[in-house]
């Protein structure tokens, strides 16, 4: 780091001061000389405090970099910790769909009911608590939240927005994955879309898809 050494921009205003008696001693040449040497070392403490400037941009910039690394570990042991609650439930849905099928077996004593129950269409998986378009220079950005209303931990969830014309024609289609991607039962994660702005679009349509 380079510190402003103030009697040296001081230098100057010495030297016009006192040149009447500088006058007796040195010649013009010499004088000039001296204000030369002032100059290049002006010059030279200026260009030290652009290093430092420039020096100080990078740092910001990595320790900017640094909390978004930082931000990602966090989302990816969440990711991780969701992971392993779904394998957990995937394990017990597997033992249990194991001993449906040791009852659905002939002889077994297995209800018509019990059977019709199994083959039942599961419902809603999730839904849209909330959500924003916005236009941020030649970008739209769709951002919101999910809520898992399942029993079960719900994988890798994908939001995917429909933009749509002023006759509802469709213009459109991007997605992107919800932070963290394994959403526990009952939790809620948020999502974020960006696409090129376009003067067409006039509203959008949001689809949840989960595993």
């Amino acid at each position: 780091m380079c510190r402003r050494p103030l009697w040296l921009l001081a230098l100057p205003l010495a030297a016009l001061t006192c040149a009447s008696a500088w006058g007796e001693h040195w010649s013009d040449g010499e004088l000039s000389g001296r204000f030369k040497e002032i100059e290049k070392k002006l010059r030279a403490f200026d260009d030290c405090h652009r290093r430092d400037r420039a020096a100080n941009r990078r740092i910001l910039d990595l320790e900017s970099k640094v909390r978004e690394l930082r931000t990602t570990v966090k989302e990816l042991q969440d990711d991780l910790k969701a992971a392993n609650l779904s394998l957990v439930t995937l394990r017990k849905d597997l033992a249990s769909l194991a001993g449906r099928a040791v009852a659905a077996t002939p002889g077994t004593g297995t209800t018509p009911g019990t059977s019709q129950a199994a083959r039942e269409p599961e419902g809603p998986l999730t839904e849209i608590v909330s959500e924003r378009r916005r236009i941020e220079g030649n970008l739209v950005t769709v951002t919101g939240t999910v809520r898992n209303i399942s029993k079960r931990p719900l994988t890798f969830v994908v939001v995917e927005a429909t933009f749509l014309g002023a006759q509802g024609n469709t213009l459109k289609t991007e997605s992107g994955y919800t932070s963290p991607r394994v959403i526990a039962a009952g939790a809620i994660a948020s999502f974020k879309i960006v696409t090129r702005h376009d003067r067409r679009i006039r509203r959008h349509q949001l689809t949840v898809r989960a595993k």
